[in-house]
């Protein structure tokens, strides 16, 4: 079960009778016209939340049908999605969408997640359905040499082998380049660290 936790409301209160009251009190021209333009300032940002809380809305909706899996079990299954692809489903710029994820978060039942750590590059797994997040294979990446013995460490070309036996196609150039992102080091400089066998 899904909820979201938006309203059609921007959240803001215009308190339009009283603007109303004020503007026939209001007997200078000018005073007038400043309170008539204040007022459109504030409709134009009123209706500017309420367009960007339905965009917030309708792209949550479209990240429990593209990620029902991330939903459902948790970050080792969130499966690669490009921001184009998104918003092509919305029906918006790709801009449009990269404005209105920045700095915003999603609370899932594995947490709390920043949206734009829901978009990756992703990894060819045996096809187009098993595609896999490249933060996923980082994250094995990572598994793998935490639990390697220390007197004899994986190589990339290992490494490389363990993961296609995994079914995760990946060059060995590609896990050398990911683990260089996660900061450990070569094979080389591993020996005698971290567990031993």
């Amino acid at each position: 079960m899904t909820q979201t936790a938006f309203t059609d409301s921007s959240g803001l209160d215009l308190r339009r009778e009283y603007a109303r009251r004020v503007m026939r009190e209001l007997t200078d021209p000018r005073e007038r016209e400043a309170v008539r333009k204040w007022l459109e300032e504030a409709r134009w940002v009123e209706q500017g939340l309420i367009r960007r809380n339905l965009t917030l809305q309708r792209l949550g909706e479209v990240l429990l049908v593209l990620q029902p899996e991330f939903f459902a079990a948790g970050p080792r299954y969130l499966r690669p999605m490009r921001l184009d692809d998104v918003a092509a489903r919305l029906h918006l710029h790709k801009s449009t969408v990269s404005r209105a994820i920045r700095g915003k978060y999603i609370q899932t039942p594995h947490g709390m997640f920043p949206l734009a750590s829901l978009f990756s590059a992703g990894l060819d797994s045996r096809g187009e359905e098993s595609a896999i997040s490249a933060r996923v294979v980082k994250e094995r990446i990572r598994a793998l040499i935490a639990g390697e013995d220390s007197a004899r460490p994986f190589s990339d070309a290992f490494l490389q082998k363990i993961l296609e036996r995994e079914g995760v196609r990946i060059s060995r150039r590609t896990v050398a380049k990911y683990r260089a992102e996660l900061g450990i080091p070569p094979c080389h400089r591993r020996v005698g660290r971290g567990k031993k066998g």
